[in-house]
């Protein structure tokens, strides 16, 4: 019988909405055997998701997502199997956790100027660790104060999160260009390290995103050297399985970035990035997406760590 995982996920410690006990929980009803934490610069949800695994007979992945600057942009790399008591791993991620909380109080001050209401202390209440992007969204929606400034704004009532990101939240959008102004202080090349010395593997995280662009239903492979580079740094894999926009482009992507791994000697991992609130409406597993992940990918990262499952 098959088994299926998600190694990309978010809890309340981070920018999630659920807390790690409700992820596993829900990772139990969808039929998943295993999942990753992958907190933002945290590894504060990585006990409690491991102890309701224990309860739920569901394996948890301790996991991290780190934000690294690479070349003057923000790029992901997500670490499994750390050791979550690493000191300088720890140092670090409080580190950057104080970064990502002067960016949320940014944006939202970018909010309130346009005239938005959206109040820090309400959505710090709401989080276990870091305010977050989707946070905001979450929070723009669903205060009825913002409905008269949403529809003049979007000229449409508003109830998905994921307008918010198009327009203002997204990478590419000068809204958050604007004002997520508080760049990582952390290097690629230094977060790798990091992940290393904690006895963890390294991946990229989400290049259909970052390194990918989409025309007319062909997805383009812009980053590939750059994700050669990446390998002479030190990275491990790439998270190769991840949902983008439609199930043909993102198998396009799966293919070409499976393909990309195998060329290169490194591993896969796949996940929906999933956050249990809707910014980008992934399921969690890719199961609505009809993009299972099969646990062999596990179980080939465990053996590059001799892992024995």
């Amino acid at each position: 019988m098959s088994k299926y995982i998600d190694l990309h996920t978010h809890t309340w410690f981070s920018d999630g909405g659920l807390s790690p006990t409700q992820l596993v929980e829900e990772a139990k009803e969808v039929g998943l055997s295993a999942i990753a934490i992958t907190d933002h610069d945290t590894v504060g949800g990585v006990p409690e998701a491991m102890e309701a695994g224990k309860g739920l007979g569901i394996e948890v992945i301790p996991g991290v997502e780190m934000s690294t600057d690479f070349q003057d942009h923000d790029l992901h790399i997500v670490g499994y199997f750390e050791n979550i008591g690493d000191q300088r791993l720890n140092k670090v991620l409080y580190s950057e956790g104080l970064q990502r909380e002067e960016k949320a109080k940014s944006m939202i001050l970018g909010f309130q100027k346009l005239g938005y209401h959206l109040d820090y202390e309400e959505i710090k209440s709401k989080t276990a660790g870091t305010i977050g992007r989707p946070h905001l969204a979450v929070a723009l929606v669903n205060n009825p104060d913002n409905a008269a400034k949403l529809l003049e704004d979007f000229g449409e009532e508003v109830t998905s999160t994921q307008k918010i990101f198009d327009k203002y939240l997204g990478g590419d959008c000068e809204f958050y260009q604007k004002y997520a102004h508080v760049e990582s202080s952390l290097t690629t090349e230094e977060a790798l390290e990091i992940i290393h010395q904690a006895k963890g593997l390294s991946f990229l995280a989400h290049p259909h995103w970052d390194f990918t662009s989409i025309t007319k239903g062909k997805a383009n492979f812009v980053g590939d050297e750059k994700i050669r580079l990446l390998q002479g740094f030190g990275l491990d894999g790439i998270e190769a399985i991840n949902f983008r926009e439609n199930l043909d482009v993102s198998k396009q992507m799966v293919r070409h970035y499976t393909l990309l791994a195998e060329e290169l000697g490194m591993l896969i991992s796949g996940g929906s990035d999933y956050h249990g609130f809707g910014n980008a409406g992934k399921s969690l597993g890719l199961k609505e997406e009809h993009m299972l992940i099969d646990y062999e990918i596990l179980t080939r990262i465990k053996a590059r760590l001799n892992i024995v499952s």
